[in-house]
């Protein structure tokens, strides 16, 4: 009796504390967060992904590229789902350069390289779905977060507008 009471006692304390659920339990991964994405694709990592909407609905999107992956590559369009801008700006135009072994940071200041989102009816705080698409790497899906330019943002806008 003494045996079923304590294997009764340890399966209720395993059932109410949730460590039976093991190392995949819901409650213990982590979902998207504010601090900015970060995903890879064939050794090219796309780090503190944010878009950061200004009040004319006019976004950049703000990243660093990681380029690891043995080779040259390039980021050659940014597909934007619900809700689409009317218009995507590379700055520089056209293919955006990533050096084997390089980082390119994205939108974080005037003089970086830039891909304006013009038009964008997105909401801040708000998820949005983007693919990154590179010239070899392939397509790499991201779910954005959306912020308004302030705080660590200040000052981060679009370099173009329509």
């Amino acid at each position: 009796m003494r045996k079923f009471k304590l294997f009764a006692f340890l399966s209720a304390t395993l059932l109410i504390t949730g460590c039976g659920a093991g190392p995949n339990a819901f409650t213990s991964l982590q979902g998207p967060t504010g601090d900015g994405t970060y995903e890879e694709i064939n050794k090219v990592y796309a780090q503190n992904v944010v878009i950061v909407i200004d009040q004319n609905s006019n976004a950049t999107l703000v990243a660093t590229l990681i380029n690891n992956s043995g080779q040259a590559d390039a980021l050659i369009d940014v597909v934007i789902s619900n809700p689409s801008p009317q218009r995507i700006n590379f700055t520089p135009a056209g293919p955006l350069n990533l050096p084997m072994g390089q980082r390119v940071n994205l939108g974080n200041a005037p003089e970086s390289a830039h891909v304006d989102l013009l038009n964008f009816p997105a909401k801040n705080s708000s998820y949005v779905s983007i693919t990154l698409v590179f010239e070899k790497a392939g397509a790499l899906p991201l779910n954005v977060l959306t912020v308004e330019p302030a705080d660590i943002y200040e000052g981060i806008g679009p370099k173009t507008t329509l």
